[in-house]
């Protein structure tokens, strides 16, 4: 019995991971790390990266299934195999472990440690802390807000950034200091608007249990009169100041019903109020959080309920935003030549800036490692990027990124100060592949494609919108491209109505999704609460205001069934991977159609069906439209 069990334990550890300690990637135990390579690779998942220079080099390489969706940029001219792979770990503070059989080749496997897991749990925890500890500041001082505590308030919140706003510029700003002033800062201005001091009142008198489930995903719905009186009386006094503004007087007791309030004192966290404007009082209220969209068990992306701004904010205050300085390195001293390559390319369409960053290396022969994440986290996404011609350049738009570069033994490293947070808000490279990259229909959604995206964070739907806007503008020039799938992702940030429609038919069994595509009604009562609740909510929230409809009370709407009305349509895409750059233009490129044969223009050129689509509810007599849009078929 004794000789089984070493003849199992025996295997276990020539298989396990070296010691902490001990160099994995020793070149002169494995002499095949030191053969020299050349490696050109614009962003792509981790994954991808490490399968290429297993394939170049011979050495069986791979990355931890956990982390091998992160996308990196590697550019490296004839540098052993060790140093690039220690720069790729390095670039994500990640590790190499080396594994196989005693006597064999061994293999390496990129990993994150237990150590980085915990440390990234252990930040997020504190910034979640953080985010509470604002909104508890926040709600304190929106509940005895007056004239006076205003003055005080703005008095203190310009006195602090006075006083730090030197002491950061010059580097010596603590990290408490810059919490304390984005503390009077936000607190201030989300108070001082009547409307959001009022929605953060109702969401100061959520229970803990309440609390818990907004963080989780859950949407609350939850009666006006079930506040605390005095947060009711609060609400609806500040409620009504507002609406004096903009009087209207057809409605009784200056309440308005085509514009609900709303706030985000959390991050995905919203609260809305609907009138009851027969009582005069709130008839319902609404909590919600982007959830993790689960379909058949697969999560799709996750979505952190964290306050990103406070923590893109500390960072970049401390690593150098407001005036960011290039490290002191020969690197960044010597001219430097501007890239050429093809920038109507997909994959610069949809990160220009990654790529832009890559080929800028190679123009210069530079050696670069970065961990990237092409969504801008730190402002606007850009609709293009001019080409870069220096690394001060480079600098600067990678602030709006939350990244930044450093130097290290000869090589230029991009890091996220901004990590946790880019993880946590990631998409896969595969994730974008399968929405703007399908084959000859680049740029076009389906529509269980817009149900994910409802699900998105507003920054990250807005970084797809401009992906969209560069990969139509290559077609939109020729005037044979219709912009059919970005008028969706507009409509989403203004129209809160067809987001949470599509949130609903998201959480919608598929049996009801194959259902609904049939033509048959589903009624509410029938499906799961949160994905009711979001139509009732979307039928609560008034149409826009380029569309007929009406808006009904979640009474009315709960006992109507939802139906999918489609037309089908058509129209010529171009396959520009099958046009030669020298005709892309537009007064050559139909000039070249016009001379291809049947043959040669069908590999061109493709019909793409798609619907017009829309969701309503119906009681049998009405239908009310909760979202209109065009999808790919």
């Amino acid at each position: 019995m004794l000789r089984l069990r070493a003849l199992v334990i025996i295997p276990f550890i020539l298989l396990s991971p070296l010691a902490a300690d001990e160099d994995v990637l020793d070149a002169k135990a494995d002499a095949r790390l030191q053969k020299e390579v050349s490696v050109f690779q614009p962003p792509a998942p981790l994954s991808a990266v490490v399968k290429a220079l297993s394939q170049q080099t011979g050495v069986a390489l791979q990355a931890e299934r956990n982390i091998s969706q992160y996308r990196a940029i590697l550019v490296a001219e004839e540098k052993p195999l060790h140093e690039v792979l220690r720069k790729l770990a390095d670039a994500f503070g990640f590790t190499w472990e080396r594994r196989g059989k005693e006597g064999g080749p061994p293999s390496y496997l990129l990993v994150q440690t237990p150590a980085d897991s915990a440390r990234e749990a252990a930040e997020l925890r504190e910034i979640e802390r953080l985010a509470d500890e604002m909104f508890r500041y926040t709600a304190s001082l929106a509940g005895r807000w007056s004239p006076e505590v205003k003055n005080a308030a703005r008095a203190r919140m310009e006195e602090r950034i006075k006083t730090s706003d030197a002491r950061l510029k010059e580097g010596r700003g603590s990290r408490a200091e810059v919490i304390s002033i984005l503390r009077e800062v936000y607190a201030f201005h989300s108070v001082e608007r009547a409307w959001s001091r009022s929605a953060i009142l109702a969401l100061a008198s959520l229970t803990p249990t309440q609390v818990r489930q907004v963080r989780e995903g859950a949407v609350l719905l939850v009666k006006g009169d079930a506040l605390p009186a005095e947060a009711l009386r609060l609400i609806l006094d500040e409620w009504r100041e507002t609406e004096a503004l903009v009087p209207n007087p057809t409605e009784p007791g200056g309440l308005r019903v085509d514009k609900p309030y709303q706030s985000k004192p959390w991050d995905n966290v919203e609260v809305w109020l609907f009138p009851d404007t027969s009582a005069g009082n709130v008839q319902s209220l609404v909590y919600f959080t982007g959830p993790d969209l689960r379909e058949g068990g697969r999560q799709i992306h996750p979505v952190t309920v964290s306050p990103w701004d406070l923590y893109l904010q500390i960072n970049g205050i401390m690593h150098g935003m407001i005036e960011p300085r290039l490290p002191d390195s020969p690197l960044f001293q010597k001219p430097t030549q501007p890239a050429e390559f093809d920038r109507k390319s997909n994959a610069y369409l949809v990160d220009p800036m990654g790529v832009e960053l890559a080929y800028l290396a190679r123009a210069n022969r530079v050696c670069l490692a970065a961990e990237w994440y092409p969504f801008s986290l730190g402002g606007s996404p850009r609709e293009s990027v001019q080409p870069l011609a220096s690394w001060a350049q480079a600098q600067r738009h990678l602030r709006d990124y939350a990244a930044e570069i450093g130097a290290s033994e000869g090589w230029v490293m991009v890091r996220s100060f901004a990590r946790i947070s880019a993880r946590r808000t990631n998409i896969s490279h595969e994730q974008i592949i399968q929405w703007l990259l399908k084959p000859r229909a680049e740029g076009w959604l389906s529509l269980g494609d817009y149900a994910q995206i409802a699900f998105l964070h507003e920054r990250q739907r807005e970084t797809l919108r401009s992906a969209v806007r560069r990969l139509q503008a290559r077609g939109a020039t020729t005037g044979s491209a219709s912009p059919l799938s970005l008028e969706p992702l507009l409509t989403m940030a203004r129209s809160p109505r067809m987001v949470f429609a599509l949130q609903g038919y998201a959480l919608l069994p598929a049996v009801q999704k194959r259902a609904l595509l049939n033509g048959q009604p589903i009624p509410l009562s029938a499906m799961p609460r949160q994905s009711a609740l979001r139509f009732q909510i979307s039928a609560s929230l008034p149409p826009p205001s380029y569309e007929a409809g009406e808006s009904l009370p979640p009474e009315v709407s709960s006992g109507m069934a939802l139906v999918l009305r489609s037309r089908a349509e058509a129209f010529e895409h171009i396959e520009w991977s099958q046009v030669p750059e020298e005709m892309r233009e537009p007064s050559a490129l139909r000039p070249w159609l016009g001379s291809l044969s049947p043959e040669e223009r069908a590999k061109v050129m493709r019909t793409v069906a798609y619907w017009d689509v829309t969701l309503s509810l119906t009681d049998g007599e009405r239908e009310v439209p909760l979202a209109s849009l065009s999808v790919l078929q």
